[in-house]
């Protein structure tokens, strides 16, 4: 398996955004998009901690971070319960981490929703081993 991560300036927002692609020899097999966002897109809520996730994980940092939020995930069935998904978050977390940022799930924005899949990548012990993760917050510097 082979994984090919690229950040670049989304033309239609000016935000950075992250790819990252699971490779199969020459076969795609995943995606896993990440977009910059900004704090006051972050949802504020007593039972979704993301912003308390988010500001805990900054002062183990010692400095801001900027939200990255994962937009969207897809695992070819045939490759699925493979662990290609925690690579790919993973590799997220490291480009998200060299622009200074984390990666939030989803449903950390207004009108954002996390699948069960993505909670259990959240909740992984290989997802989170080396990385600095509070709920679905995580850092990788």
């Amino acid at each position: 398996m082979r994984f090919q991560t690229r950040t670049y300036t989304d033309d239609r927002t000016g935000d950075l955004a992250i790819d990252v692609l699971a490779f199969d020899g020459t076969d795609q097999v995943g995606t896993l998009w990440v977009n910059e966002t900004t704090r006051d897109q972050l949802v504020r809520h007593p039972t979704a901690g993301c912003v308390r996730d988010l500001e805990a994980i900054e002062r183990v940092a010692g400095r801001k971070l900027t939200p990255f939020v994962v937009s969207d995930v897809e695992v070819e069935l045939d490759y699925q319960g493979r662990g290609i998904g925690i690579a790919m978050y993973r590799a997220a977390a490291l480009a998200a981490a060299k622009k200074g940022g984390a990666i939030l799930a989803q449903d950390c924005i207004r009108g954002g929703t996390t699948s069960e899949e993505a909670y259990r990548v959240w909740s992984s012990l290989r997802f989170g081993e080396g990385f600095t993760v509070m709920g679905t917050v995580a850092y990788a510097g």
